[in-house]
């Protein structure tokens, strides 16, 4: 179960992305009352995955309201692992494809 500390260092990570974004705080953002949605997120997800969720909302959206990501991180939690596990087949086909280019060329 997430702790209270735990929340709000979600939250404190959630406000330092967003500000990193648009380079003001959001407004109209109440920390009490989103507790709750990060705590479920964290209850769920783990504090590490909840973070990594955050950063990739960031990357994927236009529109960062807390809300939006509250009431769909587990739909951005199977997206962000459909794209890990594409990255990963992508760098072994990239090497694999490498590997037959060197073969070709050292044939000629």
């Amino acid at each position: 179960m997430a702790t209270k500390k735990d929340s709000n260092v979600l939250i404190t990570n959630f406000l330092k992305a967003y500000k990193a974004k648009y380079g003001t705080a959001p407004t109209n953002f109440n920390r009490y009352a989103k507790k709750w949605g990060f705590t479920d997120m964290l209850d769920d997800l783990g504090f590490e995955r909840s973070n990594q969720i955050i950063e990739y909302f960031f990357e994927l959206t236009t529109s960062h309201d807390a809300e939006v990501l509250l009431r769909n991180y587990g739909s951005y939690n199977e997206s962000y692992e459909e794209a890990q596990a594409d990255a990963a087949k992508r760098a072994v086909l990239a090497e694999e494809t490498r590997k037959r280019v060197e073969e070709y060329r050292a044939r000629k």
